[in-house]
């Protein structure tokens, strides 16, 4: 196991400002914030990186309902991706912060990881039921568990509901099987559709002009 910690505050002043907000906003000590660091640095393997399109990152706590934010990068010729933790916020909110983007839609939404007392969870994939999954006002996270050997196939399914006209959100594990079939994978929604139609002609190539 690396004893490398990828999960810093970067500094000190961003690392004061992180147990300040955390204070403000989750309305206790800081001791679970300290306990978080710890727990990302001893299960995330090193090379992880928390997002596929974007080196921003949301990490949701069930515990206090706090928001890790952050973003990563690397060194040139460095197999590892760092972390920095640049600010705390609660259900729903959203940063200031310039060098993080797409925070107002993204924190609301969808946590990269998921930690459950001292287990870290990865979300690997989502079902909706709507194609505009910000408008969706309930969604499910399949999360396996983490650790530095990487993905376990162990994995829970969380369900995410949005509160309406409130800005903040709900999590609670739910079994598969309670899941209405309604909702599929966020995939399933961007697949053009057809009208069925009885005429077999109609998707037929018109013919072709003679010259």
């Amino acid at each position: 196991m690396s004893n490398t910690e990828t999960f810093t505050f970067g500094d000190t002043r961003i690392r004061d400002h992180c147990f300040e907000q955390w204070t403000n906003r989750i309305g206790s000590n800081t001791n679970r914030l300290i306990e978080l660091v710890q727990i990302l640095n001893q299960n995330v393997p090193d090379d992880w990186r928390l997002a596929r399109f974007s080196p921003d990152f949301i990490i949701q706590d069930l515990k206090t309902g706090a928001v890790l934010v952050g973003d990563q990068h690397r060194f040139e010729g460095e197999p590892i991706i760092h972390k920095v933790i640049r600010t705390v916020l609660k259900h729903g909110g959203t940063s200031r912060d310039k060098r993080i983007r797409n925070y107002s839609k993204a924190v609301a939404g969808r946590p990269n990881l998921v930690i459950d007392g001292n287990t870290v969870f990865a979300r690997q994939y989502e079902k909706v039921n709507n194609k505009n999954v910000i408008d969706s006002a309930v969604q499910y996270f399949r999360c396996h568990k983490l650790t530095k050997k990487g993905l376990s196939p162990e994995h829970k399914w969380l369900k995410w509901t949005k509160e309406p006209n409130q800005g903040t959100v709900k999590y609670s594990w739910v079994k598969e099987e309670s899941i209405h079939k309604s909702f599929r994978g966020h995939d399933f929604w961007n697949i053009p559709v057809k009208r069925k139609t009885n005429n077999k002609n109609e998707h037929k190539s018109p013919p072709k002009r003679r010259i």
